[in-house]
């Protein structure tokens, strides 16, 4: 497409107010330089095509797709005023993250919103005649133009740019930007923690399951007891199941484990 445009294209070719406008947005003063911004723009794009519909990629191949695309946005935007603020556009420039996630490069931020849709309307079928289409609409449009922001899109509706988006700090702007997934959870309540013991006949004590309890309850537990400074401290975690090794009386290496709710002998 750009050697065919490229041939053929000239400034007669194009309306007055098009290279005008072209003129203008690109700060050019010469009209066959605004036909040779077209062939530019679309050079572009071909270009991008290409890296798109590999079948394979590369960790090399996945910055070059992430450079041209940026350019791609950027020539687009400002060649052709119809394209500034186009949702599509913006999608595309986070194609990237769709082919390190899942593989492909087709926008799958319309499928997410299909789905939630049809998980709510499994969950309430029936919605006392308010259109919740609209609703899932606004609020996927609202993350979309906070991404769009964030990204250091403007909006000409609006007088000045906000720099609370711009000046946001770079990991607080990534998890914000977008849906991605992480490799482990920052934090398992239900994996097993190893303690320490001071007890000679005790090792490999472990627990597991962290319980959450009312810290209240539990001190008036205590108060009964004659036991209230066993709470003193706040910093207090608790455990569903308490697993260790200890020695019995015939010298044997016994595995115990005791859960929440066992009633136990102590002497």
């Amino acid at each position: 497409m750009p050697f065919i445009i490229n041939r053929f294209l000239c400034s007669n070719y194009v309306k007055n107010n098009s290279l005008t406008t072209i003129q203008n947005r690109c700060n050019i003063t010469r009209a066959d330089f605004a036909t040779k911004m077209i062939v530019t723009c679309w050079k572009v794009v071909a270009e991008t095509m290409v890296l798109v519909f590999k079948k394979s990629y590369n960790t090399d191949d996945y910055i070059l797709l992430q450079k041209w695309l940026k350019k791609e946005m950027e020539i687009l935007s400002q060649v052709f005023e119809v394209f500034v603020n186009l949702p599509n556009l913006h999608a595309s420039f986070h194609l990237l993250k769709n082919a390190k996630t899942y593989a492909t490069l087709l926008n799958s931020t319309v499928g997410v919103k299909e789905i939630v849709h049809k998980i709510f309307k499994g969950i309430v079928p029936h919605t006392n005649r308010k259109n919740i289409e609209l609703d899932l609409l606004k609020r996927y449009t609202t993350l979309f133009a906070i991404r769009h922001l964030i990204d250091g899109g403007i909006d000409p509706r609006l007088f000045r740019s906000s720099n609370a988006f711009t000046n946001l700090s770079e990991n607080f702007a990534q998890i914000i930007s977008d849906w991605f997934i992480v490799e482990e959870c920052l934090k398992d309540d239900n994996g097993e923690t190893e303690v320490c013991t001071n007890v000679d006949y005790i090792t490999k004590l472990s627990l597991k399951n962290e319980y959450h309890v009312n810290h209240n309850e539990l001190m008036q537990a205590y108060i009964d007891m004659e036991f209230p400074a066993a709470l003193i401290h706040k910093m207090v975690f608790f455990y569903e199941i308490a697993t260790y090794i200890c020695e019995n009386d015939q010298g044997y290496f016994v595995k115990q484990q005791l859960h929440v709710g066992d009633v136990v002998t102590t002497l």
